[in-house]
C-alpha cells in the first residue's frame, strides 16, 4: 500500500502512477488511497482517520486474495499517518514493514527550509535551490491551520480565510509541475485572473483589497516579501512552543510530531531520502533514524530529490561517489522487495 504525498492531482499525479506501475510490473498488488487532506495539500489530522479507513478497506480486498498483512510506504508528508498506523494497536499488527520516503521530523524546520533550502547545524553550510513554487503550499497550510498567522502576521480579515485558501489550492493546481512554468513568474495570467476572484468574494467586506491583492501576490512569490511573514510566524510559534501560555493553535498541531509515533511503532522501519531533496531536508531522516528504537535501516541517496531523480549535471557531478550510490540504490531497490512480501 502506497500512501501519497501532498499533491493537488492526488492519485492522477503521473509520477506515482509510474511508480506504482513499476511496482504492478514486478508482480506486486498495489494499492493507493485518495487521502482528501493530502489532495488539498493541507496537512490536517483527519488524514490519521482516513489512513485508518484506507488500510480497512485494503485489507478487505486482499484478504479475498488470501493476504491478511502487507507492506506499507509513505511519501513524504504522508510519513505522519504511516506512523500513526505503525503504532495503532489493532492495524499495526497487518503491517509488515514501514518504509517512509522523504519523511519529516520537524514540520516547523522543514516549511522554513523549503523556503530557504538552508540546511542548519551542517558544518560547511548546505544550501540547496528550492522551488519558489513551493510558498504558495507553505502559505496554504499556514492560512488553513493558525487564525493568528491569517490576522496579525499577513493582516487580511479572518471572513477571506477560505476563500483564500481555496485560491491558492487553484493556483497550485495550475502551476505546479506544468512543463511551461519554471517561475512564478510564469504564472502571472493565472495569479490574475485567481485574484480577481478572490476579490469579488469581499466586496460586500469592508476589506483593504490592495492589501489582499499584496499578500496573495507575496503568497505565489509574485511579489517579494512573502517568506518573511512566515518566518516571523515560526519564531513567533516556537516561542510559544516553549511557554507556559502555549497557544491552542499549537497544541492542535502536536499530531505531526513523529517522536511519540516513531517510539511507539510495532512494526520494522526503513527510511529514505534524497540527500538534494528540496522541501524535506536529508539531515531530518537521521533525526527520525535516532527517535527510533525499533529495527530500523537508513538510505540516503544523491541519485533523488523530493519528486523524482537528479539531473544529469547534478549525477555527472557525483561521478567518483556512484559506485557507492549504486549500492546504497540496490539496497533501496532490495527493501522495497521487503514490503512486497505480505505474509499469508
Amino acid at each position: 500500500m502506497v500512501l501519497p504525498g501532498l499533491h493537488p492531482d492526488g492519485v492522477n499525479d503521473p509520477r506515482l502512477d509510474r511508480f506504482c506501475k513499476v511496482l504492478a510490473d514486478s508482480g506486486v498488488l498495489v494499492g493507493i488511497p485518495e487521502l482528501p487532506t493530502m489532495k488539498r495539500s493541507i496537512m490536517e489530522s483527519s488524514v490519521l482517520i482516513d489512513a485508518e479507513e484506507a488500510v480497512r478497506f485494503f485489507l478487505s480486498q486482499i484478504e479475498s486474495k488470501g493476504f491478511n498483512s502487507f507492506g506499507l510506504f509513505c511519501i513524504s508528508a504522508s510519513s505522519i499517518a504511516g506512523l500513526h498506523l505503525g503504532a495503532h494497536p489493532q492495524l499495526s499488527v497487518h503491517i509488515d514493514r514501514l518504509h517512509l520516503f522523504g519523511g519529516f521530523s520537524d514540520w516547523m524546520s522543514s516549511l522554513r527550509f523549503a523556503m530557504t533550502g538552508e540546511i542548519l547545524d551542517s558544518d560547511p553550510a548546505e544550501v540547496l535551490v528550492v522551488d519558489p513554487l513551493s510558498l504558495p503550499v507553505v502559505y496554504m497550510n499556514l492560512l488553513a491551520n493558525f487564525p493568528t498567522f491569517v490576522v496579525d502576521f499577513v493582516n487580511i480579515p479572518i471572513q477571506l480565510q477560505e476563500s483564500f485558501v481555496q485560491c491558492l489550492h487553484s493556483y497550485v493546481s495550475q502551476s505546479w509541475e506544468k512543463p511551461d512554468v519554471h517561475h512564478p513568474k510564469d504564472t502571472a495570467v493565472i495569479a490574475s485572473v485567481l485574484l480577481q476572484e478572490l476579490l469579488e468574494d469581499c466586496t460586500e467586506m469592508d476589506v483593504d483589497h490592495e492589501r489582499v491583492a499584496f499578500v496573495f501576490k507575496q503568497a505565489c512569490a509574485i511579489e517579494d516579501g512573502g517568506q518573511d511573514s512566515v518566518h516571523d510566524f515560526l519564531d513567533f510559534l516556537r516561542t510559544m512552543s516553549g511557554n507556559v501560555e502555549e497557544t491552542k493553535e499549537t497544541k492542535e498541531m502536536e499530531w505531526l510530531n513523529p517522536k511519540p509515533l516513531i517510539q511507539s511503532l510495532q512494526v520494522p522501519l526503513d527510511i529514505s531520502h534524497g540527500r538534494d531533496d528540496f522541501v524535506v531536508p536529508y539531515p531530518q531522516a537521521h533525526e527520525l533514524l535516532n527517535m527510533s528504537s525499533t529495527n530500523t535501516q537508513m538510505f540516503i541517496t544523491g541519485l533523488y530529490h523530493h519528486t523524482g531523480v537528479v539531473s544529469i549535471k547534478r549525477l555527472l557531478s557525483q561521478l567518483l561517489g556512484l559506485p557507492q550510490e549504486l549500492w546504497t540504490s540496490l539496497a533501496m531497490v532490495k527493501a522495497l522487495a521487503r514490503l512486497g512480501r505480505p505474509t499469508k
